[in-house]
């Protein structure tokens, strides 16, 4: 596939799970991807390598989208970089922090906001001046946006922010024709929430959904991919679930 010919793609926390697969898919349809990392410059770079191997082009730089600053120059270098605007933005770095509002302090909150919503806010701040017209936006939510676990309240507030986020701003961007869409995942096999034996709790989520499993980081970036391509320009300030029914 090469319906992405000639695009210049951003997708945050790229280095593992939803976020290299990610990478991956829209290389494979002739992006060209910028990847930002915190602090796994090792697995970014095998990201890049991999897509590279495959033909694409790639480039990783590290960021910490918690910081305010990060953002602006991720944005800068990405720009620098190939010397033209970005086509599509995937918010996709984010935390898993959780705790109960008994056993909590306010560094759970803080923790979680600083980086999922704080840092997807500054991100697409700096990156609209740069976005192309027609371009995408797509953020990356959460199931939990919309099914409580105890202990993730701050974690889900985060992402029902993020998701408001995308609303807004479809609506703001609509004039220069750039979409801005939320994926939510649910239950995937992650290093943030691994599926693996004698876990009782990756037990738990498979018993939710009627499909009865975990989801792969490839099903989200297919998803992720659709939304970023040429057939998607109709599709804005939406919510596409991507949980094995777990919300239906």
């Amino acid at each position: 596939m090469s319906n992405l010919s000639n695009k210049i793609a951003l997708v945050t926390g790229g280095s593992r799970g939803i976020g290299a697969a990610t990478a991956k898919l829209l290389a494979k349809q002739g992006a060209k991807v910028a990847i930002s990392y915190n602090r796994s410059r090792e697995q970014a770079q095998q990201v890049v390598e991999e897509i590279k191997g495959e033909g694409g082009d790639a480039v990783a730089f590290q960021a910490d989208g918690s910081n305010s600053n990060a953002p602006s120059q991720l944005v800068e270098n990405v720009i620098q970089y190939w010397g033209a605007g970005i086509d599509i933005l995937v918010n996709n770095a984010g935390v898993f922090s959780t705790g109960t509002l008994a056993e909590s302090g306010v560094d759970i909150y803080e923790t979680n906001f600083n980086l999922n919503v704080r840092g997807v806010y500054e991100t697409t701040r700096a990156a609209v001046p740069h976005l192309n017209d027609h371009g995408r936006v797509i953020n990356i939510g959460s199931s939990v946006a919309h099914y409580a676990f105890p202990g993730a309240s701050a974690y889900g507030a985060t992402k029902a922010a993020v998701a408001g986020l995308s609303r807004s701003w479809a609506k703001e961007l609509a004039s220069r024709q750039i979409t801005v869409n939320t994926v939510h995942p649910g239950s995937i096999n992650t290093d943030m929430n691994p599926d693996v034996p004698d876990n009782d709790f990756a037990a738990y989520q498979k018993t939710l959904n009627p499909l009865g499993r975990y989801g792969t980081p490839h099903e989200i970036a297919v998803a992720v991919a659709f939304l970023a391509g040429p057939d998607a320009g109709f599709i804005t300030g939406s919510e596409l679930t991507v949980d094995g029914g777990l919300t239906a």
